[in-house]
């Protein structure tokens, strides 16, 4: 044995959201301490672990039922120096009211000669104190955070009993402006194992409204009592979708063609070949001069017409003297 301590355990405490001695099934516990240094040579490869001993010589397990242990490397710790330690856990679910642990801190290192040194704590206790009324919203996740109108959202939600009372509860889920509006009832048994949670999926779509921030609100009410959580969601509503990548890069293409004077996607296709006139039926137009035809007298009827000059026609459409396509969607349907 060493003449004097390699390790040494400081500051040693639990913190607990009820009292230092006191949990609920569901607390987020801290573990705290210090571990110092006191020798004049660096003290290497540290590691603390905590476990929890129940009164009755076993040891504090989760909801699988696997010891719950707690582990940290410190790696090393300098000469003369310290090193402050924060662990953190859930208590199970699973735990009994008036159930007590001790907490087993132990911390060990080796010294320069590769020689391992223990260090342990076992000062800290703490004791389970269920409520005779008390259920807890267990988890309550928004998914995404942040969407846009149009979007679906899911939210998903569990209540939990961790009272010593079977509990009548009610729950509503409210967002007025994203037009949610739930509301449930149900029994939660105060045992674990048997319905002891309440578990909702709640998917929605999100309407055309003003972007900014909005809240859902869960209530939960229980034996004349309320607990109310919010959560948040940003959405973003844009009047016009923004323009994809592909038709930006189409639309920068065409306005360098036409900056630069080369034809256009458009302008590359090749026009529609004529379609060949209907043979005529009759032998006596067939036969006829074609300078006779142009000669003859204009009917009575067509005589009553103005006479309008007609644009010259090409293979893709009629054109004015202009230059500009005369062509409407008339024309097109009778040139087939």
């Amino acid at each position: 044995m060493p003449a004097h301590a390699i390790l040494e355990l400081d500051h040693v405490h639990i913190v607990s959201p009820i009292a230092d001695d006191e949990v609920k099934p569901g607390d987020r516990i801290t573990i705290e301490f210090d571990v110092n240094n006191p020798t004049k040579e660096d003290l290497r490869s540290t590691t603390a672990t905590v476990a929890f001993r129940h009164n009755d010589g076993g040891f504090l397990t989760d909801e699988k039922g696997d010891q719950l242990e707690l582990r940290r490397d410190l790696g090393t710790i300098r000469s003369n120096n310290d090193q402050h330690v924060e662990l953190s856990f859930r208590v199970p679910y699973t735990v009994h009211d008036r159930d007590n642990y001790t907490m087993d801190l132990t911390v060990t290192t080796r010294t320069a000669n590769r020689t391992v040194e223990t260090v342990e704590n076992t000062n800290e206790e703490f004791i389970i104190k269920k409520l005779p009324h008390d259920l807890t919203f267990e988890s309550l996740v928004l998914t995404p955070t942040a969407a846009r109108c149009g979007d679906r959202a899911l939210l998903n939600l569990i209540v939990r009993n961790i009272g010593n009372a079977n509990e009548d509860a009610a729950l509503d889920v409210t967002g007025k402006e994203l037009g949610i509006s739930s509301h449930d009832a149900f029994l939660l048994n105060a045992d674990y194992k048997r319905n002891n949670s309440f578990i909702r999926p709640y998917i929605f779509t999100i309407p055309t409204i003003v972007s900014g921030t909005y809240m859902i609100a869960a209530r939960l009410g229980f034996n004349k009592q309320e607990i109310v959580q919010n959560v948040s969601l940003q959405v973003v509503c844009n009047p016009l979708p923004a323009p994809t990548q592909q038709q930006t890069q189409k639309e920068t293409q065409q306005e360098t063609q036409q900056e630069t004077g080369q034809k256009t996607e458009s302008e590359l296709v090749e026009p529609i070949p004529p379609i060949p006139a209907q043979q005529a039926t009759s032998e006596q137009v067939q036969t006829q001069p074609q300078e006779e035809v142009q000669q003859q007298p204009l009917s009575a009827q067509s005589q009553q017409v103005p006479k309008v000059s007609q644009p010259p026609c090409k293979a893709d459409g009629c054109y004015a003297s202009d230059g500009s396509d005369k062509t409407d969607s008339n024309a097109k349907t009778i040139l087939g």
